[in-house]
Order: C-alpha cells, then sequence, then structure tokens
C-alpha cells in the first residue's frame, strides 16, 4: 500500500503541474492528462483488488478461527463427558 500511495502523490503532483504549464491551451493540457488519468484508475482498481482480498482474508481468518474454537469447546465438553 505505501508504494501506491507513493505512486498516487506522483501523479497527482503531475497533473498540478500541467494544470499550470498548460493553463491556457486546453487541447494541449488533455493531451498530456489522458495517459496520467489512465495511470489513476489503474491504481484505484488496484488498490480496490487489495482491499477486497484483505477483507476476504479477513473473513477466512475469523471463519478459521470460531470452527477451531468450536472444536476445541467440544473436544472440552468430550473429556468431561
Amino acid at each position: 500500500m505505501d508504494q501506491l500511495g507513493s505512486d498516487e502523490r506522483k501523479l497527482h503532483a503531475e497533473i498540478q503541474n500541467l494544470e499550470v504549464e498548460f493553463a491556457g491551451d486546453v487541447q494541449k493540457f488533455q493531451k498530456k492528462f489522458g495517459p496520467l488519468r489512465l495511470k489513476v484508475f489503474d491504481n484505484l482498481r488496484t488498490g480496490e483488488k487489495m482491499i477486497f482480498q484483505d477483507k476476504r482474508l479477513k473473513t477466512d481468518f475469523s471463519k478459521k478461527v470460531k470452527f477451531l474454537l468450536y472444536v476445541h469447546k467440544t473436544a472440552i465438553y468430550i473429556l468431561i463427558i
């Protein structure tokens, strides 16, 4: 995630520089801005994938923990009987 944040900050700085550099020429700005927009949206998709994977891993982990607690509780119950 740190690399993704770093990339986002660099892209944002480049976009701001383009806004200053091409303030009066919209066509040149759009020509330079197009590739940067693609990079930004690629980074957003990557971030969304990472968040989705993180949620899935947390869910899987909690399911395993709950199962292990259930098995442990069941084993103790059987030992008591």
